[in-house]
């Protein structure tokens, strides 16, 4: 089985895709389809990242990079860490600068 991905590329099925029909696929985030159904590897670095201490959004953008090599849009780690806040798996310490939840 291969899926037709948002951006249109032709590609092998993942583990966790292999028994869903081609419409169900073509419903499904694009994160679910890269990711699949454990979670996010934004969530878990980010969490990694917050285990050293408190960090403000700017430390946790040059944290990312140097773990991942990825640029993070400013916006997209800002929806990342609002979710992680009403989760309870982080809290909010001020304006911009976050810890990981006791």
């Amino acid at each position: 089985m291969s899926v037709t991905p948002i951006n249109g590329k032709k590609e092998s099925s993942p583990d966790h895709l292999k028994d869903l029909p081609a419409e169900l696929v073509e419903q499904l985030s694009k994160q679910y389809v890269e990711k699949g159904p454990n979670g996010s590897r934004l969530n878990d670095a980010l969490l990694a990242q917050l285990d050293e201490g408190e960090k403000s959004i700017d430390e946790l953008l040059v944290g990312m990079y140097k773990e991942t090599g990825e640029v993070l849009k400013r916006h997209t780690l800002q929806n990342a860490l609002a979710r992680l806040v009403k989760g309870g798996s982080i809290k909010k310490e001020g304006q911009g600068r976050y810890t990981k939840a006791q």
